[in-house]
């Protein structure tokens, strides 16, 4: 493939991702409205626009013995490779340097526990449950860190949230139940609700 055909192939690819559009629009929102903050993630692309990685950073931060809200801790990285089905989750600790991680579906794991340079941080694994309390029955643009000047900030945190749910799925993690009205552990679902 020459240069012409990939950059036009770059951009057909860009315009189909609703989360390339989603951000792109945050941002020209951000320069037409002189908006101090930025997005609460990003799409990271090669130099003709072919994104190849979705991530975002929701949390409700920590607050120190003055008051003061740092958010350096106590937030979830969502993490999407393109053209991957899987999902990267770290968790940042408040005032430790253990960090949660979940993987799934084959995603590459870029700073954890099998990254050359783990040394500086120690990884646990973050559990299911705590994947569908806080970043999959609620609603993601709840939490502190999240700007609601940009209403394309909004739309893209909710296009996050389905592709997380949507790979957690694919993957066999959670599952929705009915009887119970929101998504479950999918190891529960099959013990207790699938019909045999």
């Amino acid at each position: 493939m020459d240069i012409k055909s990939y950059k036009q192939y770059a951009r057909e690819r860009r315009k189909k991702s609703k989360l390339a559009c989603a951000y792109d629009a945050g941002m020209k929102y951000i320069i037409q409205h002189d908006l101090p903050f930025g997005m609460n993630g990003g799409v990271i692309s090669d130099a003709y626009g072919n994104p190849y990685s979705y991530d975002c950073t929701v949390g409700n931060g920590y607050t120190d013995e003055n008051g003061k809200v740092w958010f350096t801790s106590n937030m979830y990285k969502i993490l999407f490779l393109s053209g991957n089905k899987g999902v990267t989750i770290y968790h940042s600790r408040n005032g430790s340097l253990h960090h949660d991680c979940f993987t799934c579906g084959g995603c590459t794991e870029l700073f954890g526990k099998n990254f050359p340079f783990a040394g500086c941080r120690v990884y646990e694994d973050l559990e299911v449950d705590t994947i569908l309390s806080i970043l999959v029955n609620k609603d993601i643009c709840r939490f502190r860190n999240v700007t609601h000047d940009n209403p394309y900030n909004l739309r893209f945190l909710a296009l996050m949230q389905n592709r997380l749910i949507k790979a957690l799925e694919h993957n066999k993690v959670i599952h929705w139940c009915k009887e119970q009205n929101q998504y479950i552990d999918y190891k529960i679902y099959q013990m207790f609700y699938k019909k045999c």
